[in-house]
């Protein structure tokens, strides 16, 4: 199987190459750029930062020869657990996967709890997000510490006495429930949006001139007030004739639902990226996850050589390169940002605003 760990080899530094540019092109347009600056920026911009030294780290990787035979010391025991067993290369993965999950839960208080977001999500509570999706990383990869160790000068992996227990529980907690957790959130979400849509378009009462019944029961002889409902963006009125009424509140209420559909389409532009992003993340790991997952249980005899091995591991590195390529495509912000960063503040203009 020399053929496939020699393609192998191109596949990761090709990725390693693409993902050191493309988020290294992410981190300084987010960091350059003043209106980038925002919660949800700065979980893309973390994400970033995981994914570039993960891409290097790849690179690195698949370009520097091992020392062979490993020596059996203390240095060569560190070199084969931590760099040739790839357990700082996968730490950087699972961090990545919890640093989505963090961005995930972000977008989901700030979409269906929007009065709670600003409490929830201050400066504090982000960071420690940020810093435990790298605690959760090392403690579920110091399992991978134990699984390598020096044979006759080769670094090989060995199975340990706990490993058909282990190995599904660590696939489940670094992969299947972060994964149900964002499907359950991004499901949510879409469910907010759409209800969010249908509160934003404009009844049809308030697009016509009321009628005589109408006028009698809000601001008739009565001198009762004209209520709305409390979740209609229209603004109500109450002490003024009928026709006033009408000529100055319809104006204000096309300007305040133009601005609520204007933040409706921007919040629907990330969600779409994030969605995107997340659908990605499901098919890069899926193959790698589900078969040592089987492998660990005993159901699959997994050849670490051969081409099953060789196509999941590929899916896997290849998720750290192409998050900035989907919001290249899809994250109108980001493009701003890039036009902004390039063109100055003619280029960020002409381009339009979702």
């Amino acid at each position: 199987m020399a053929e496939a760990l020699l393609f192998l080899r191109i596949i990761k530094t090709i990725i390693g190459l693409l993902g050191v540019f493309n988020n290294g092109l992410v981190i300084v347009v987010i960091a350059k750029v003043e209106f980038m600056h925002s919660k949800t920026n700065a979980f893309i911009f973390h994400q970033a930062v995981i994914d570039f030294f993960g891409s290097l780290l790849l690179f690195l990787q698949s370009n520097i020869p091992n020392p062979a035979p490993v020596p059996e010391t203390t240095a060569g025991q560190l070199l084969c657990r931590v760099w040739i067993g790839d357990a700082l290369l996968w730490l950087l993965f699972v961090t990545s996967t919890f640093n989505l999950l963090g961005l995930t839960v972000e977008r989901y208080v700030a979409i269906v709890f929007p009065l709670r977001y600003y409490s929830f999500f201050s400066r504090r509570p982000t960071t420690a997000i940020m810093i435990s999706s790298w605690v959760i990383g090392l403690i579920l990869k110091s399992y991978s510490f134990i699984i390598y160790n020096i044979v006759d000068g080769v670094c090989q992996f060995q199975r340990v006495s706990v490993s058909h227990v282990m190995g599904p529980l660590l696939i489940c907690l670094q992969y299947f429930i972060p994964a149900g957790m964002m499907l359950f959130f991004y499901i949510h979400i879409t469910i907010s949006l759409k209800r969010c849509a249908l509160r934003v378009a404009p009844p049809p009462a308030f697009l016509t001139k009321p009628g005589p019944s109408a006028a009698s029961t809000s601001t008739g002889t009565t001198g009762m007030k004209k209520t709305c409902p409390s979740d209609s963006i229209n603004l109500c009125t109450s002490g003024a004739s009928n026709t006033f009424e009408d000529k100055a509140v319809r104006p204000i209420n096309y300007a305040v639902n133009d601005q609520q559909d204007s933040l409706l389409r921007a919040r629907r532009n990330t969600f779409k990226t994030l969605v995107i992003v997340f659908v990605v993340f499901l098919v890069c790991w899926s193959p790698s996850q589900i078969t040592f997952f089987m492998f660990n249980l005993g159901w699959l005899k997994l050849d670490f050589s051969g081409p099953l091995n060789v196509f999941s591991t590929f899916m896997v590195a290849a998720n750290c390169c192409v998050n900035p390529i989907i919001y290249g495509i899809k994250y109108k912000q980001f493009q701003r940002g890039v036009r902004y960063l390039f063109c100055g503040r003619r280029g960020h203009e002409e381009l339009p605003r979702p």
